[in-house]
């Protein structure tokens, strides 16, 4: 029974593994052992000090040692002492990296099967394992002690937060004060969350077993097939599954917010339809996070709905995030990828069945007759329709009079709101009454305002006046524009 732990001794390429757990986790590690064992490892091999798996492994005395190194040692943020400024424009390298040229170390940066943490794995042979955690132990410190600034931070916060409330007057203070006390509550507890993280991974010495790093795959390609998660791994990093409910939260403290300020929820509706909703984050006028979701309705693409989460507990959200799921077509019981970038988004759309869902052709094929062909032709319309259904995913369609889109002399269009004129906008279809128009939530557009200045706008805001003033731009309009039609 897979319930029963068991214990199994495996030898891969001359290195014996002790493996224990149920028959399902012994079969994961063994499967993850052997793709790590075949890994031709060639991204980045041209930088000082950074050696294959195979080669560490080689030089070893014994098994080598896994670490998890916090990510910022591994930011351009230090001078790098042997650039030549005429033919080599980096300037800037890790501290990792220096340390490593300084030091003669070599390492190999692993397969990095956690994406959405703060740490990297990297192999280093067992005989550096000990000057290697010596650096690792002062950036650790470091963290350790921001994050327990922070807490201190929001102590203090707190206290004047329950103070504004205790004094607030009217039902709006008392409002504001309760919503800025509950995100501070939420964000002292996230934040406490990623401070215990840290102190275990500092009591460890950041090492991490072998069978440990492993099970960071479960949730990801990795856990089905490792060889092609370890293809995806090189195009767009590894992909995680989460459910929504424990994807879809409000995050109120900063350190969880991803550097793109952004990620991209999506679940496969079929072979070839993608439902995507775009998160964004955002800082509240009282200095706390919050976020947007722009949602699209995948059977009337000009229905768009921006729900969120500012000033909303995390009762509340759980209460309003089925309403979300409904109108984006997805599902709270459907694993749902969570991507962090547009980049990587895409590089996933199109590896998503050519690299990771099929099996790769091997060397020698026979030749492909002319059934398999036209097989492959389908698929790969199937795949293009795919894709396709991921980069509309990108853009929100929106419906509005005909009046309110115009061209001026150079043919740029523009979008007309109640307070000026939206430039350059992109135009889906148009008829005499009605234009459906693409706007990109991340993107800017300049606002030619009615009172003759110019700003800019993105794409969120946009959205937003369409729907704040539909009554005043689209219902008029529209009157205006079926009267104009009959005559």
């Amino acid at each position: 029974m897979d319930e029963i732990s068991q214990v199994v001794e495996l030898e891969c390429k001359g290195v014996y593994y002790l493996l224990n757990g149920s028959k399902e986790t012994i079969a994961l590690l063994a499967k993850g052992i052997m793709a790590i064992a075949d890994w031709k490892h060639e991204r980045g091999l041209r930088k000082a000090g950074e050696c294959s798996w195979a080669k560490i492994q080689e030089v070893s005395n014994g098994n080598p040692v896994l670490l998890n190194f916090p990510k910022e040692m591994f930011e351009n943020s230090v001078d790098n002492p042997n650039v030549d400024k005429m033919f080599d424009g980096r300037e800037k390298i890790s501290p990792f990296e220096l340390y490593c040229e300084e030091h003669g170390l070599r390492y190999c940066t692993m397969p990095d099967l956690n994406p959405d943490d703060d740490y990297i794995p990297v192999a280093v042979p067992a005989q550096d394992a000990g000057i290697h955690s010596e650096q690792i132990k002062h950036y650790m410190n470091k963290k350790v002690e921001r994050e327990e600034s922070k807490d201190s931070a929001y102590d203090e916060a707190i206290v004047e937060a329950k103070e504004e409330l205790a004094n607030a007057k009217t039902d709006e203070e008392k409002k504001a004060a309760k919503e800025k006390l509950e995100a501070l509550e939420d964000g002292k507890s996230q934040n406490a969350a990623i401070l215990t993280e840290s102190k275990e991974h500092l009591e460890k010495d950041n090492v991490l077993e072998f069978s440990e790093y492993l099970k960071m795959g479960k949730g990801t390609n990795f856990e089905k097939d490792p060889k092609q998660a370890l293809l995806q791994a090189e195009m767009c990093g590894m992909v995680k599954e989460f459910m929504p409910n424990d994807c879809m939260y409000p995050i109120r403290e900063e350190a969880l917010v991803p550097e793109s300020k952004e990620i991209f929820y999506s679940q496969k509706a079929g072979e070839d339809e993608l439902r995507t909703v775009r998160r964004s984050f955002k800082t509240a006028e009282n200095g706390t996070v919050y976020s947007t979701y722009t949602v699209v309705d995948p059977k009337e693409p000009g229905n768009v709905h921006i729900f969120s989460d500012k000033g909303i507990s995390q009762a509340e959200w759980k209460e309003q995030l089925p309403e979300l799921l409904a109108e984006a077509g997805m599902l709270a019981t459907t694993p749902t990828t969570a991507i962090r970038t547009e980049e990587r988004l895409k590089a996933y759309v199109d590896g998503l069945d050519a690299n990771f869902t099929k099996a790769p052709e091997e060397e020698g094929q026979e030749p492909i007759s002319n059934e398999k062909a036209k097989e492959m032709i389908e698929e790969t319309k199937e795949e293009n329709l795919q894709k396709k259904s991921y980069e509309d995913s990108l853009y929100t369609t929106v419906t509005v009079p005909s009046t309110a889109v115009m061209a001026d002399g150079e043919q740029v269009l523009s979008l007309e709101l109640a307070n000026g004129l939206v430039k350059d906008i992109e135009l889906a279809s148009m008829n005499s009454e009605e234009a459906q128009v693409k706007i990109k939530s991340d993107a800017y557009y300049k606002l030619e305002r009615t009172n003759g200045g110019e700003s800019l706008i993105n794409g969120e805001e946009v959205l937003a006046a369409i729907e704040k003033n539909k009554s005043h731009v689209s219902t008029e309009a529209l009157k205006a524009a079926r009267s104009a039609a009959r005559k």
